[in-house]
């Protein structure tokens, strides 16, 4: 019995020195940095200081989230990744005028926004190359 009360109180002093930190997200852009580039390759972005924890979100009902977006500006492409905030659970979506096609996919745990937009959401990509298709 002793033993345990021994274990008990050792893991509650444990307890209060631990961190409670926020979701972490790569956080770059293609147009500032080559690292950021689709295939994003962990190491590098590390070493090119992209790992940032994300803020809370102050409004209520919303939280943090990663976030990918593959933007076509009048035909120059860049991939933008980092932190967000939505109430949505809604992995991906699109938008696309003449001039610009914007994909962006969401997603909630540590750095999970390393794969490019078309590894998480084929159908997100199949809908903006659809939409290009019609317009055209």
């Amino acid at each position: 019995m002793n033993s345990y009360m021994a274990f008990f109180a050792a893991m509650v002093a444990l307890s209060m020195f631990s961190s409670c930190s926020g979701l972490q997200c790569y956080e770059c852009t293609t147009k500032n940095h080559t690292a950021c580039e689709y295939e994003l390759d962990p190491a590098r972005a590390k070493a090119a200081g992209f790992i940032k924890t994300c803020p809370e979100p102050k409004e209520k009902g919303m939280r943090a989230l990663c976030r990918t977006t593959h933007q076509t500006v009048l035909e120059e492409v860049r991939i933008i990744r980092g932190c967000g905030f939505a109430n949505d659970t809604k992995e991906c979506s699109g938008s696309r005028n003449s001039e610009v096609i914007v994909n962006s996919c969401q997603c909630f745990t540590d750095l999970c926004n390393s794969v490019g937009v078309t590894q998480l959401a084929p159908a997100a990509l199949l809908a903006a190359f659809v939409l290009r298709a019609a317009l055209h």
